[in-house]
């Protein structure tokens, strides 16, 4: 599950879009590189503690044209993995 109130790229991480798509960095905790398709660097983009995960849901559905559930859905599963990969913190921590 997902519980952040603003979702917040971690600082310690280095990222590039490119075109639609964004790599993601990780040469501290985990030596790896993400690599983020349009979606996730959408959202990836609006992860600047200012918007919660409602708020990124909405523009989701603004930009895509999806469903709010649908658009909901998507938005708490990828940033439960974002989380879990140790690549965004919760802003009010």
């Amino acid at each position: 599950c997902f519980y952040m109130e603003k979702p917040l790229k971690l600082l310690r991480l280095a990222y590039r879009s490119i075109g639609e798509e964004t790599l993601v960095l990780d040469t501290k905790l985990n030596q790896e590189v993400h690599q983020l398709n349009a979606l996730g660097t959408f959202i990836w983009e609006l992860c600047d503690g200012m918007h919660t995960p409602s708020d990124i849901a909405q523009k989701v559905c603004d930009e895509f044209e999806v469903e709010k559930n649908e658009a909901e859905n998507d938005v708490l599963c990828f940033l439960a993995e974002l989380q879990k990969k140790s690549l965004i913190e919760d802003a009010h921590k």
